[in-house]
Protein backbone atom coordinates (compact mmCIF):
# COMPACT_ATOMS: atom_id res chain seq x y z
CA UNK A 1 0.00 0.00 0.00
CA UNK A 2 1.15 3.31 -0.74
CA UNK A 3 2.60 5.54 2.22
CA UNK A 4 -0.02 7.58 4.46
CA UNK A 5 0.09 11.23 2.68
CA UNK A 6 1.92 13.60 4.41
CA UNK A 7 1.63 17.51 4.41
CA UNK A 8 4.59 19.78 2.78
CA UNK A 9 5.54 23.22 3.86
CA UNK A 10 3.49 24.19 0.61
CA UNK A 11 0.79 23.06 1.90
CA UNK A 12 0.17 20.11 -0.81
CA UNK A 13 0.15 16.87 0.36
CA UNK A 14 2.17 13.71 -0.72
CA UNK A 15 2.35 10.07 -0.39
CA UNK A 16 4.37 7.21 -2.11
CA UNK A 17 3.65 4.59 -4.13
CA UNK A 18 6.15 1.83 -5.46
CA UNK A 19 5.60 1.36 -9.12
CA UNK A 20 8.44 -0.97 -10.12
CA UNK A 21 11.44 -2.36 -9.32
CA UNK A 22 15.11 -0.98 -9.77
CA UNK A 23 18.33 -2.69 -11.78
CA UNK A 24 19.20 -4.19 -8.03
CA UNK A 25 16.12 -5.44 -7.53
CA UNK A 26 15.06 -2.64 -4.92
CA UNK A 27 11.79 -1.56 -5.17
CA UNK A 28 11.18 1.94 -7.05
CA UNK A 29 9.33 4.46 -6.25
CA UNK A 30 7.79 7.82 -6.70
CA UNK A 31 5.73 10.42 -5.31
CA UNK A 32 2.66 11.70 -5.70
CA UNK A 33 1.00 15.09 -5.00
CA UNK A 34 -1.98 17.25 -4.66
CA UNK A 35 -3.80 19.93 -2.83
CA UNK A 36 -5.96 17.67 -1.64
CA UNK A 37 -4.91 14.80 0.59
CA UNK A 38 -7.50 11.92 -0.86
CA UNK A 39 -6.08 12.92 -4.38
CA UNK A 40 -2.39 12.79 -3.57
CA UNK A 41 -3.51 9.18 -1.96
CA UNK A 42 -5.87 7.86 -4.84
CA UNK A 43 -2.80 8.91 -7.50
CA UNK A 44 -0.55 6.66 -5.66
CA UNK A 45 -2.88 3.90 -5.28
CA UNK A 46 -3.88 3.82 -9.00
CA UNK A 47 -0.04 4.11 -9.57
CA UNK A 48 0.84 0.89 -7.62
CA UNK A 49 -2.29 -1.17 -8.61
CA UNK A 50 -0.85 -0.40 -12.16
CA UNK A 51 2.34 -1.64 -11.76
CA UNK A 52 1.08 -4.96 -9.63
CA UNK A 53 -1.66 -5.51 -12.05
CA UNK A 54 1.21 -5.87 -15.14
CA UNK A 55 3.34 -7.75 -13.09
CA UNK A 56 1.11 -10.72 -12.45
CA UNK A 57 0.82 -11.52 -16.29
CA UNK A 58 3.08 -14.30 -17.21
CA UNK A 59 5.09 -12.70 -20.26
CA UNK A 60 5.84 -9.80 -18.37
CA UNK A 61 7.75 -11.97 -16.06
CA UNK A 62 10.20 -12.22 -18.47
CA UNK A 63 13.77 -10.76 -18.85
CA UNK A 64 14.84 -8.86 -21.52
CA UNK A 65 17.46 -11.13 -22.72
CA UNK A 66 14.73 -14.20 -22.38
CA UNK A 67 11.74 -12.18 -24.24
CA UNK A 68 14.50 -11.48 -26.93
CA UNK A 69 15.35 -14.83 -27.37
CA UNK A 70 11.56 -15.80 -27.35
CA UNK A 71 11.07 -13.10 -30.18
CA UNK A 72 13.63 -14.56 -31.98
CA UNK A 73 11.87 -18.40 -31.94
CA UNK A 74 9.10 -16.73 -32.80
CA UNK A 75 9.94 -15.02 -35.77
CA UNK A 76 12.82 -16.77 -37.12
CA UNK A 77 10.37 -18.56 -39.95
CA UNK A 78 9.40 -15.16 -41.53
CA UNK A 79 12.52 -13.14 -40.89
CA UNK A 80 16.01 -13.58 -43.02
CA UNK A 81 19.23 -15.22 -41.55
CA UNK A 82 20.77 -11.88 -41.71
CA UNK A 83 17.87 -9.92 -39.76
CA UNK A 84 18.05 -12.88 -37.08
CA UNK A 85 21.72 -12.54 -36.89
CA UNK A 86 21.36 -8.93 -36.47
CA UNK A 87 19.06 -9.81 -33.92
CA UNK A 88 21.36 -12.10 -31.83
CA UNK A 89 24.20 -9.48 -32.26
CA UNK A 90 22.23 -6.74 -30.55
CA UNK A 91 21.40 -9.75 -28.01
CA UNK A 92 25.18 -9.96 -26.94
CA UNK A 93 26.49 -6.73 -27.42
CA UNK A 94 23.75 -3.85 -26.82
CA UNK A 95 21.69 -3.04 -23.52
CA UNK A 96 23.60 -5.42 -21.23
CA UNK A 97 22.46 -3.38 -18.21
CA UNK A 98 18.88 -4.55 -19.32
CA UNK A 99 19.18 -7.89 -20.29
CA UNK A 100 18.64 -9.43 -16.41
CA UNK A 101 15.57 -6.80 -15.78
CA UNK A 102 12.04 -8.20 -15.96
CA UNK A 103 9.77 -6.70 -18.69
CA UNK A 104 6.96 -5.68 -15.93
CA UNK A 105 10.08 -3.89 -13.95
CA UNK A 106 11.54 -2.03 -16.72
CA UNK A 107 10.36 1.89 -16.49
CA UNK A 108 11.14 4.82 -19.34
CA UNK A 109 13.66 5.71 -16.78
CA UNK A 110 15.56 2.76 -16.72
CA UNK A 111 15.56 1.92 -20.04
CA UNK A 112 16.72 6.08 -20.91
CA UNK A 113 19.67 5.66 -18.86
CA UNK A 114 20.94 2.82 -21.29
CA UNK A 115 20.60 4.24 -23.93
CA UNK A 116 22.39 7.19 -22.91
CA UNK A 117 25.23 5.09 -21.51
CA UNK A 118 24.92 3.08 -24.93
CA UNK A 119 25.44 6.61 -27.17
CA UNK A 120 28.54 7.40 -25.64
CA UNK A 121 30.07 4.57 -27.37
CA UNK A 122 27.85 3.37 -30.33
CA UNK A 123 26.78 4.64 -33.14
CA UNK A 124 23.27 6.26 -33.38
CA UNK A 125 22.19 3.85 -35.70
CA UNK A 126 23.32 0.93 -33.73
CA UNK A 127 21.34 2.19 -30.41
CA UNK A 128 18.42 2.73 -32.75
CA UNK A 129 18.47 -0.99 -34.04
CA UNK A 130 18.86 -1.81 -30.60
CA UNK A 131 15.95 0.09 -29.41
CA UNK A 132 13.87 -0.93 -31.75
CA UNK A 133 14.45 -4.55 -31.46
CA UNK A 134 13.23 -3.84 -27.55
CA UNK A 135 9.90 -1.90 -28.78
CA UNK A 136 9.36 -5.14 -30.45
CA UNK A 137 9.77 -7.02 -27.72
CA UNK A 138 7.64 -5.19 -25.58
CA UNK A 139 4.58 -4.65 -28.03
CA UNK A 140 4.79 -8.98 -28.33
CA UNK A 141 4.88 -9.60 -24.71
CA UNK A 142 4.29 -6.17 -22.19
CA UNK A 143 2.07 -3.97 -24.56
CA UNK A 144 1.04 -2.12 -21.32
CA UNK A 145 4.64 -0.06 -21.15
CA UNK A 146 5.32 2.63 -23.91
CA UNK A 147 8.49 3.70 -23.92
CA UNK A 148 8.42 7.74 -23.85
CA UNK A 149 12.57 7.46 -24.62
CA UNK A 150 14.95 10.12 -26.62
CA UNK A 151 17.36 8.44 -29.06
CA UNK A 152 20.63 9.69 -30.31
CA UNK A 153 20.12 12.03 -33.22
CA UNK A 154 20.74 10.29 -36.57
CA UNK A 155 23.81 10.88 -38.52
CA UNK A 156 23.51 11.67 -42.54
CA UNK A 157 25.68 9.09 -44.17
CA UNK A 158 27.29 9.86 -47.80
CA UNK A 159 27.97 7.77 -50.62
CA UNK A 160 31.48 7.86 -51.46
CA UNK A 161 31.36 7.13 -55.69
CA UNK A 162 34.68 6.05 -57.00
CA UNK A 163 36.04 7.98 -59.82
CA UNK A 164 36.07 6.13 -62.90
CA UNK A 165 39.61 5.71 -63.05
CA UNK A 166 39.52 3.61 -59.88
CA UNK A 167 37.06 1.24 -61.25
CA UNK A 168 38.81 0.85 -64.02
CA UNK A 169 42.06 0.08 -62.37
CA UNK A 170 40.67 -3.00 -60.34
CA UNK A 171 39.11 -4.28 -63.48
CA UNK A 172 42.70 -4.13 -65.06
CA UNK A 173 44.33 -5.53 -61.88
CA UNK A 174 41.61 -8.58 -61.34
CA UNK A 175 42.20 -9.22 -65.60
CA UNK A 176 46.05 -9.57 -65.52
CA UNK A 177 45.58 -11.87 -62.71
CA UNK A 178 43.24 -14.02 -64.48
CA UNK A 179 40.47 -13.51 -61.78
CA UNK A 180 37.81 -12.59 -64.13
CA UNK A 181 35.01 -13.08 -61.82
CA UNK A 182 36.34 -10.49 -60.15
CA UNK A 183 36.54 -8.19 -62.86
CA UNK A 184 32.90 -9.34 -63.53
CA UNK A 185 31.68 -8.49 -60.12
CA UNK A 186 33.20 -5.46 -59.88
CA UNK A 187 31.58 -4.29 -63.52
CA UNK A 188 28.18 -5.65 -62.21
CA UNK A 189 28.36 -3.75 -59.05
CA UNK A 190 29.79 -0.43 -60.52
CA UNK A 191 27.21 -0.55 -63.78
CA UNK A 192 24.25 -1.49 -62.12
CA UNK A 193 24.53 -0.64 -59.04
CA UNK A 194 24.07 -4.09 -57.19
CA UNK A 195 24.33 -5.57 -53.70
CA UNK A 196 27.42 -8.09 -52.75
CA UNK A 197 25.24 -10.29 -51.11
CA UNK A 198 22.99 -9.88 -54.82
CA UNK A 199 25.94 -10.52 -57.35
CA UNK A 200 27.03 -13.65 -55.34
CA UNK A 201 23.89 -15.25 -55.93
CA UNK A 202 23.42 -14.74 -59.36
CA UNK A 203 22.77 -17.78 -61.75
CA UNK A 204 23.16 -17.81 -65.59
CA UNK A 205 19.54 -18.45 -65.29
CA UNK A 206 18.30 -15.04 -64.03
CA UNK A 207 20.25 -13.19 -67.01
CA UNK A 208 17.83 -13.36 -70.37
CA UNK A 209 17.40 -11.25 -73.18
CA UNK A 210 20.48 -8.48 -72.20
CA UNK A 211 18.36 -7.68 -68.39
CA UNK A 212 19.58 -9.25 -64.93
CA UNK A 213 16.96 -9.93 -62.78
CA UNK A 214 17.44 -9.46 -59.26
CA UNK A 215 15.43 -11.51 -57.15
CA UNK A 216 17.67 -13.23 -54.24
CA UNK A 217 20.68 -12.34 -52.13
CA UNK A 218 23.34 -15.15 -50.73
CA UNK A 219 23.82 -14.09 -46.75
CA UNK A 220 25.88 -15.71 -43.99
CA UNK A 221 22.92 -17.34 -40.94
CA UNK A 222 23.97 -17.07 -37.55
CA UNK A 223 25.74 -20.46 -38.03
CA UNK A 224 28.30 -19.19 -40.36
CA UNK A 225 26.42 -20.87 -43.28
CA UNK A 226 25.38 -19.61 -46.49
CA UNK A 227 21.84 -18.98 -47.15
CA UNK A 228 20.20 -18.04 -50.38
CA UNK A 229 17.10 -15.73 -49.13
CA UNK A 230 14.77 -13.26 -51.14
CA UNK A 231 14.96 -9.49 -51.12
CA UNK A 232 13.60 -8.23 -47.92
CA UNK A 233 10.79 -5.89 -49.38
CA UNK A 234 8.74 -5.78 -52.74
CA UNK A 235 11.53 -2.60 -54.21
CA UNK A 236 14.62 -5.62 -54.02
CA UNK A 237 12.77 -7.30 -56.41
CA UNK A 238 13.78 -5.29 -59.59
CA UNK A 239 15.33 -5.57 -63.67
CA UNK A 240 18.53 -4.10 -64.75
CA UNK A 241 19.23 -3.66 -68.28
CA UNK A 242 22.60 -4.70 -69.32
CA UNK A 243 25.48 -2.28 -70.71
Amino acid sequence: MPSKPVQLPSGNWRSVAVVGKKPDGKPLRKSFTDASKRAAYRKACEAEALYHDREVTEDSQLTVKEAIERLIDLKRPVLSPSTIMGYEVIQRTCFQGLMDIRLCDLTSTIVQKEISKEALVKSPKTVRNAHGLLNAVLRQYHPDLNLQTRLPQKTKEEVKIPPLSDIETIIKAADEKGDHELALAVMFGAQLGLRRSEMCALTFADIKDGVVRIEKALVLDNRGEWQVKPPKSAAGYRSIPLT
